[in-house]
């Protein structure tokens, strides 16, 4: 990456100590930003950076986990415990039960993780139904495709016939699992939303 160089202008009338601090607070903003873009370009990342503790969360709403296999459900659990997260999270094993809560639920979940096999339908036909739900739309709840099965016509559907903000491939390894989950996370907390 080449080197990039900011000039900012004082504000008129601005004390010097001030414009000091400001200067310090984008430095710190704009140097948070470029080690998460150095990791999603190189694959280098230390989550201890950008951990956000969790009582500074402001994204504090239940996580949604829509899974079948007991196993992938535990695995998730575990990973989301040691990345100190203390969302509440919310199972289900099938689109029908997940859809009834997001209609009437009143919290505002923090993310929905969708494998793209579950029972009832695919994780693409239950993602399209929530897109044509008007309340639920208004929500724009963040939405990520978490899947052993990553078929490119999946994929290509997913990001050109509706609104996702991620597709994932479940990983074999533990680690691997973990590092996916956190960048995910982070993104997210740094994130903007209209309704956070």
């Amino acid at each position: 990456m080449g080197q990039f160089t900011f000039f900012i202008m004082p504000r008129k009338h601005e004390k010097h100590g001030n414009l000091v601090s400001h200067i310090r607070e984008i430095r710190a903003s704009v140097a948070k930003i470029f080690k998460l873009y150095h990791y999603l370009m190189e694959g280098y990342y230390k989550s201890s950076y950008l951990r956000i503790k969790p009582y500074f969360m402001p994204k504090s709403g239940p996580i949604i986990i829509i899974e079948d296999d007991p196993d992938d459900e535990g695995i998730m659990e575990e990973i989301i415990k040691e990345l100190n997260f203390t969302n509440k999270l919310v199972y289900f094993t099938n689109s029908t039960d997940a859809f009834d809560y997001l209609k009437t639920t009143s919290d505002q979940p923090f993310i929905i993780f969708c494998d793209v096999n579950i029972p009832d339908q695919t994780g693409i036909e239950f993602k399209r139904q929530i897109d044509e739900h008007k309340e639920l739309k208004k929500k724009s709840i963040p939405f990520v495709f978490y899947s052993t099965s990553v078929d490119p016509s999946f994929v290509n559907e997913a990001y050109t016939q509706m609104t996702v903000q991620g597709f994932f491939k479940k990983e074999n390894s533990y680690e691997e699992i973990k590092k996916s989950l956190s960048v995910i996370f982070d993104y997210w907390q740094l994130s903007k939303h209209p309704n956070s």
